[in-house]
């Protein structure tokens, strides 16, 4: 079946991700001009509006295949996806009120900040696509010998895969010098020698490994779980329950379709957003897609990350992150 799928009115996504977030923050796309959520027709479950990652192929790949028709009632490869740098740039568009659900990497700052945010759903966990990058000639060899150097990542504030590894080897928060770099910008940052390393994950981490411009010191192996999780608010959960129920099926049913069909879905990544042929490959398998609840492990892993920015006076306070979970949205779509 031929579609015109949404993806195609965002242009050059790897190179303009950044600002593809702040378009996102800037007001709603002439698609939702009209209200919270896409019109659907007579007799369909109205579509929301979805900020992703670019590296995840599981919501685009599954429009293009007509995985959301039958949830939604109606043909949903109309439904407004914007592509963010970062999950926490999707919430930030979520609070402004600019779009419906994110899919994104846990943060428990935005958590902190936003009380009335829910996490419904983690879509993936995912440990070795996160890496601390070095130039391939740099003197740098161990996480030790980051004291003193000039560390870039996508956050403002210190992000959890850094708290963490610092903690795990007992330096503080200012032993590294953190500056804020936006994920596309961050390899040129490197190669030119104004941050010593970059923290970033994939598919930026891929294809800095395949063209030889960068090298990792850690990855997130042993430490950082990296839940992708599914955020929402409780208005829209209680304002938008049909449509949310809808769109867990639909992305359920497209993470299933990833699993099963990855030469496919990296098929897709390298038409739609620019990838290498090796480095989708790379991104996809190290990537491991499973729609679910929260469980007890990724509960206590979060709580783990989030005391840990506490203890490095990243984050002021600790957020109540189960307050936060609310796993019913899920069940009844999944188990209705």
């Amino acid at each position: 079946m031929s579609r015109t799928p949404w993806f195609r009115r965002s242009a050059a996504l790897v190179g303009v991700v950044g600002l593809l977030s702040v378009a996102a923050c800037s007001g709603p796309s002439d698609d939702s001009a009209e209200g919270p959520t896409g019109e659907g027709t007579s007799g369909s479950i109205e579509l929301p509006r979805v900020s992703t990652l670019v590296a995840y192929p599981a919501l685009p790949s599954g429009l293009e295949e007509g995985l959301f028709d039958e949830p939604f009632g109606a043909d949903a490869s109309g439904m407004s996806v914007d592509f963010v740098s970062s999950g926490n740039d999707g919430v930030l568009a979520l609070v402004a009120g600019h779009t419906d659900i994110v899919i994104g990497g846990f943060d428990p700052t935005t958590i902190e900040a936003n009380p009335g945010l829910r996490i419904v759903a983690v879509t993936e966990q995912s440990p070795d696509t996160h890496a601390v990058l070095v130039s391939p000639d740099s003197d740098i060899e161990s996480i030790a010998d980051l004291e003193g150097k000039t560390v870039g990542g996508f956050s403002t504030s210190l992000a959890p895969f850094l708290a963490m590894m610092l903690q795990r080897e007992d330096m503080p928060a200012d032993s590294i010098n953190y500056i804020q770099v936006a994920p596309d910008g961050g390899l040129s940052a490197l190669s030119s020698g104004a941050i010593d390393a970059w923290y970033t994950w994939d598919p930026f981490f891929a294809q800095a490994e395949l063209t030889d411009r960068g090298r990792a010191i850690v990855t997130g192996e042993d430490f950082f779980l990296n839940p992708i999780v599914m955020v929402t608010t409780e208005d829209y959960i209680a304002e938008h329950g049909d449509s949310l129920a809808a769109f867990i099926q639909g992305y359920d049913a497209s993470t299933t379709w990833v699993n099963e069909n990855t030469d496919a879905a990296e098929a897709y990544l390298v038409s739609e957003t620019g990838m290498t042929a090796e480095a989708a490959a790379v991104t996809i398998e190290r990537r491991v897609y499973e729609v679910q609840e929260p469980s007890d492990e990724t509960i206590t892993w979060m709580e783990t990350s989030t005391q840990t920015l506490v203890d490095l006076g990243v984050l002021p306070d600790l957020p109540d992150i189960r307050a936060a979970l609310d796993p019913e949205p899920l069940r009844a779509a999944l188990e209705g």
